[in-house]
């Protein structure tokens, strides 16, 4: 299935109303789309694609220059426009074409980073109770638009004692499986939080599935956690000394993850490590 994908060049009235009104929406009528993310769509408007497979994300009015978007969702292919200084730009989100996946919230506020093979990174604001970008979030890690993913870990001691330990990390990590069906091993950091005030302790997380590694970073700001194929794995090292010392996850292309280790846990960093190295899956084809 293909789309158009084409620059349209239009002047765009700034937003004046509520901060509420810059959150994803879904868009009921075609009437209600802006016109600059029109023409790319049209390909797909004429095969039947339903209006709730379109969420309009326009800018936040206190920020000039900032973009705003629309995200729509065929098939097994989901198109991001962006609209900033009266150009639009297109780009069409395929698993194939995802070298890494990161999903940032910081309540009230929420950003899907994507770093996309001949296009690099683009991001945009994410909502979770809007079905139309959860399919969006689905179809670039290489889900169905309808996927149906587990509510809950597998009973193992291994993972009874990570609940134990941090309930809401045991919680977040259920993120996984967005990635993969099987949890094959994880890693569990408590850091150190070194503030004079509001002492959270930061939390990280890195498991692999039969796809590729979740990591996910949670701290008393909000959680970061960031997908990465197997393919799409550079490096994955233990690096550095004394309070620089972490796990590093290096992808082809895009930022590299860094999880600190404490002196503490350096055995059990390395025994991961070698762990997940010696899994087969990591092994490119004889």
């Amino acid at each position: 299935m293909k789309v158009q994908i084409e620059e349209e060049t239009m002047k765009m009235p700034k937003d004046k109303r509520s901060i509420l009104v810059s959150w994803p929406k879904r868009i009921y009528t075609w009437d209600e789309l802006p016109a600059p993310f029109c023409p790319a769509l049209q390909t797909w408007k004429n095969s039947g694609m339903p209006m709730e497979n379109v969420a309009y994300i326009p800018r936040l009015f206190r920020e000039e220059g900032e973009p705003e978007y629309v995200s729509a969702w065929w098939g097994t292919q989901a198109l991001l426009q962006i609209f900033q200084d009266g150009r639009t730009r297109a780009v069409l989100l395929e698993p194939g074409r995802i070298r890494r996946c990161c999903y940032h919230e910081r309540q009230p506020h929420a950003l899907i980073e994507i770093e996309v093979d001949g296009f690099g990174t683009v991001s945009f604001p994410y909502n979770k109770t809007r079905k139309q970008l959860r399919s969006i979030l689905d179809i670039v890690l290489g889900n169905s638009p309808d996927a149906v993913f587990p509510t809950g870990h597998p009973q193992t001691p291994e993972l009874q004692k990570f609940q134990e330990d941090s309930y809401s990390m045991y919680n977040l990590s259920r993120l996984c499986y967005r990635f993969g069906h099987r949890l094959l091993d994880f890693l569990f950091l408590r850091g150190r939080d070194r503030s004079l005030f509001r002492r959270v302790d930061p939390e990280y997380w890195i498991g692999a599935t039969e796809r590729g590694l979740t990591t996910i970073s949670c701290d008393r700001e909000g959680s970061r956690t960031v997908w990465i194929g197997w393919s799409d794995l550079a490096q994955l090292s233990l690096e550095g000394e004394g309070r620089n010392r972490c796990v590093r996850v290096v992808p082809v292309a895009g930022a590299a993850v860094e999880l600190p280790v404490l002196s503490g846990q350096v055995q059990n960093a390395e025994a991961f490590l070698k762990r997940v190295n010696d899994l087969e899956l990591r092994k490119p084809p004889a």
